[in-house]
């Protein structure tokens, strides 16, 4: 099995995305049987390396070879079946710091469960446990997604700024590694739905509270790849950004944030109202800018309860979300086609600061 996973691998790191192989290239260089190679498709093993044309004895690469890691084709190639996780209230959960006891859960995502929690000293906090759903995500990525969850635990820990959700603690429970988190009262997302639009002077804050969390990021080559509403939270401090699980992180391996990773037309990296153009295309691509949009998204969603499409945004067709003319023209820049084309964070804190808002929060 290895010698077979080598040769495939070595296959695609000799081509390009777009490139054509025959059925008789792919069984030469990687050695299978005819049967072998078709069980593969038939399980799906595949898909995300080759595409099949209207011609069978024709596939398509769809990575390039050198985004490709041989471990990723090991995985792809083995049969994996997860269990779901099934958390109950009053589950201990043991943290590098304290013992969290299980209260209620308050939501999951695609790639995780969050309950409320109460530590051993009895303040409130909120677990997220990595508990990706079958349906969404391949389950051969569960190991690498597992180490992407693991990364956003141990670095989101090491982060301390007054505009981000503070981590305080993490562990593994039952083998799937979790993070303690501040208790939030609500998100953003939760203010829309239950209190409609906010004005103008209202939606000052929370995106002053996100380009100051921008900011401190960026100092620290992350970007965070995911700023929505759902990912906004509205504590004892104020509103803070959360969810780094899909930040570029300065270290973590381009291969492995190509949206080829996730399964085809099921889950992407971020949700595609926020993401901008150079993301949508390459996830791996994402700059700094890339966050400047998709703040330029939220903002307008504050202001008009609608989220845009970047077709919308970029040939200026989407109605003007204020009365304002000058913050209009911000929120049209920001998003903007070209991320050279957007003001950069410390512009739009100049913005902020000339409307009254100290935006430059600092560090824990």
């Amino acid at each position: 099995m290895k010698e077979h996973v080598s040769l495939f691998w070595q296959l695609l790191a000799r081509h390009r995305s777009g490139d054509l192989v025959t059925v008789d290239e792919i069984l030469d260089a990687t050695a299978w049987k005819p049967s072998t190679f078709k069980t593969h498709l038939t399980k799906n093993k595949l898909t995300r390396f080759l595409h099949a044309t209207g011609d069978r004895r024709m596939f398509r690469i769809l990575r390039d070879g050198e985004e490709v890691l041989e471990s990723e084709v090991a995985a792809a190639l083995r049969q994996v079946t997860d269990t779901p996780l099934l958390i109950t209230s009053g589950e201990v959960f043991i943290g590098g710091h304290s013992r969290y006891a299980s209260q209620a859960a308050l939501g999951r995502g695609a790639m995780a469960q969050v309950w409320r929690a109460r530590a051993l000293d009895g303040s409130p906090v909120a677990i997220k446990i990595f508990d990706p759903q079958q349906a969404l995500l391949e389950r051969t990525l569960h190991d690498d997604l597992r180490r992407r969850f693991k990364r956003e635990a141990e670095n989101g820990s090491q982060l301390r700024h007054a505009r981000l959700v503070r981590i305080v603690d993490h562990g593994v429970h039952e083998g799937a590694p979790f993070l303690v988190m501040e208790l939030a009262s609500r998100s953003l997302a939760d203010r829309l739905r239950s209190d409609g639009p906010m004005t103008a002077t209202e939606s000052l804050a929370v995106v002053g509270a996100c380009a100051s969390a921008l900011q401190y990021l960026h100092g620290q080559a992350v970007r965070h790849r995911d700023v929505k509403p759902d990912n906004v939270l509205e504590t004892e401090r104020g509103w803070v950004l959360a969810d780094l699980g899909i930040a570029r992180w300065s270290d973590l391996n381009p291969a492995f944030l190509s949206a080829g990773s996730m399964t085809d037309g099921a889950y992407r990296l971020g949700t595609m109202a926020y993401v901008a153009p150079e993301q949508q295309a390459r996830p791996q691509d994402a700059v700094n800018a890339s966050d400047v949009y998709a703040l330029g998204a939220l903002w307008y969603e504050l202001l008009t309860l609608r989220t845009e499409t970047q077709a919308a945004f970029v040939t200026a067709r989407a109605p003007a979300p204020s009365t304002d003319e000058s913050l209009n023209t911000l929120i049209t820049r920001m998003t903007s086609y070209l991320p050279a084309d957007r003001p950069r964070l410390p512009e739009i804190g100049q913005f902020l600061a000339s409307r009254g808002v100290d935006w430059q929060a600092g560090t824990l």
